[in-house]
């Protein structure tokens, strides 16, 4: 990864108590309540829409469990004073069948965001608001929503994970910038003083994201090549790679 690469925010970072055998993760970047641009309903005059109905603006399909087709649809709505516009819900059906409504506010209070508190995302298009892919490649499609316009770095995404024993999406974490492959779940935060940190992921048993490394890239220097330093997660702590 090279210069602007996405960034991480980590709910509950395991790599705190990290001592002496690694350098101490710069953490996230500041968090900004999200200022928006207002978005009204399809088709809808914008000086007309109530501040007190739903919308329906996002619709996708998820395929979990080998075959099941659910479609998920973010509900927006109007903040209370305020002109902004956001997904406070995500309703998942099958067929006519609702099985889950996921109030954003799990994630919100999940992640004890200070001054995200607000109960909604933001984002700039309806269209970008929600994604599907398979995060822990289990087969099933996990839901990924963007939570907020930060002040600096990357945009946040929450994500949650389809739980195939509970048949619903649980809140699993929240990323910046996550980019998955076949093989792990890469996610970083951008360090301001031209150094970035890109933390490495990747499914355990359970099918649950965790942390397995972290390397350092120091861009300071003249060139196109970083200094690298990698760390690995060794009895709970981020080490040096031997």
């Amino acid at each position: 990864m090279g210069k602007g690469s996405a960034a991480l925010i980590l709910l509950a970072l395991p790599c705190a108590g990290c001592g002496q055998t690694a350098p101490v993760h710069p953490g996230a970047p500041a968090v900004q309540v999200p200022q928006v641009p207002a978005v009204p309903a399809p088709g809808a005059d914008a000086g007309a829409v109530s501040e007190t109905e739903d919308h329906v603006l996002t619709t996708r399909e998820a395929t979990v469990d080998g075959g099941r087709t659910l479609t998920l649809e973010t509900v927006w709505k109007k903040q209370a004073d305020m002109d902004l516009w956001g997904v406070w819900e995500v309703r998942i059906s099958e067929g006519d069948v609702l099985l889950q409504a996921i109030p954003i506010q799990e994630a919100i209070d999940a992640g004890d965001m200070d001054g995200i508190g607000t109960g909604y995302t933001a984002c700039w298009s309806a269209e970008e608001a929600m994604s599907v892919l398979d995060m822990n490649f289990d087969g099933s499609k996990d839901l990924d929503l963007v939570g907020w316009i930060p002040a600096s770095n990357t945009v946040p995404h929450y994500h949650w994970m389809w739980d195939s024993g509970a048949e619903a999406f649980s809140f699993a974490l929240c990323l910046q910038g996550a980019s998955v492959d076949e093989t792990a779940v890469i996610a970083t935060y951008q360090y301001e003083n031209g150094v970035d940190y890109p933390d490495h992921y990747a499914p355990d048993e359970t099918g649950a994201l965790v942390l397995e490394g972290w390397d350092v890239m120091d861009w300071s220097g003249s060139g196109e090549t970083p200094v690298v330093e990698s760390y690995e997660m060794r009895d709970g702590r981020l080490a040096p790679v031997l």
